[in-house]
């Protein structure tokens, strides 16, 4: 027995991988087309969440220092805004304990997952100029379509690890990003973001060196929710619910039963300062609101957005 709890405690350790963390607010709020904006953002996490989330174990205890970079622009496609956007995070500390002990041959710094995406507006969120964008009001109601592309940075992968930083598989995700403006006071708007979303996992044909062969993982659900309310022309705030279920994986030599399925509600808040019109400040705060009780999630994150666009 105690061999097999051996067994399955490094069955769990070889696959662990940094929480996906979910978009932040405002991310998919109409802007003017011609923008580019770049993003540096810092976040701490702490959490026993294994597998993208989808694995946890009671005994774990990780805490990760993360520095993603995000650069996007925006454009016009058959009079819709459009936007392209990439992702790079890099690792700078990741310190993982079994019981307070720290975890041998894990890797400590490195590349997470990244992302490279597409969105397009599908219903209303029109493509606007810079001057025909604070010309005119917001619309009501926005639908984009949204398609990421997940993929993993091999030098942050080794089968020969317990611990790796990436996922060494890829992932496909759609989303449809909706805006909402709640009240008539284009000053002081308060907006609702929702987004309902699915992430599809290709195989990971080396999952652990604990032999239990190539790794398969069913489909991810999740729903986002954002609140946000302009306080003043240079502050806004607001809360954030995220729900996420599914994501059951399998391994060719072993299912653990009932051990890899999430099914967890995060809660935070978040606020913004505009500094300069190029230059914002962003900070939010996230954790576990509702779930498994032995599962624990918190994340701490700030970053400054230095944005340009055309003056047309």
């Amino acid at each position: 027995m105690r061999k097999i709890i051996l067994l399955l405690t490094l069955f769990l350790l070889s696959n662990f991988k940094l929480q996906a963390q979910t978009d932040e607010a405002r991310i998919h709020l109409p802007t003017p087309t011609g923008m580019w904006q770049a993003e540096v953002r810092y976040m701490n996490m702490d959490q026993n969440l294994l597998v993208f989330g989808n694995y946890y174990t009671p005994v774990i205890k990780a805490e990760a220092n993360v520095i993603p970079v995000t650069l996007s622009h925006t454009f016009a496609i058959r009079g819709k805004w459009t936007k392209v956007s990439a992702m790079v995070a890099r690792v700078t500390s990741f310190n993982v304990t079994l019981k307070e002990t720290p975890i041998p041959d894990a890797q400590e710094k490195g590349f997470a997952d990244g992302y490279i995406a597409f969105e397009m507006g599908i219903i209303n969120n029109y493509a606007k100029n810079s001057t025909d964008f604070f010309e005119t009001n917001p619309e009501k109601f926005n639908m984009n379509g949204l398609f990421r592309f997940w993929y993993s940075d091999k030098t942050s992968y080794s089968s020969d690890n317990l611990i790796n930083i990436g996922s060494n598989r890829m992932a496909f995700e759609f989303g449809l990003p909706m805006q909402i403006r709640i009240n008539n006071n284009t000053s002081k708007i308060l907006w609702l973001e929702t987004c309902p979303g699915i992430q599809f996992f290709t195989p990971n044909d080396e999952a652990s060196r604990g032999g239990f062969g190539k790794m398969t993982q069913k489909a991810l659900f999740y729903l986002e929710n954002h609140l946000s309310y302009n306080i003043s022309s240079k502050f806004y705030g607001g809360i954030t619910v995220t729900y996420k279920q599914g994501g059951q994986a399998f391994y060719e030599r072993l299912l653990v039963r009932g051990a890899n399925q999430i099914s967890i509600l995060n809660g935070g808040v978040f606020l913004g300062y505009k500094i300069i019109p190029s230059l914002e400040f962003k900070a939010s705060f996230d954790s576990l609101v509702f779930g498994e009780s032995r599962v624990t999630y918190q994340a701490v994150g700030a970053g400054l957005v230095f944005s340009c666009f055309d003056l047309k």
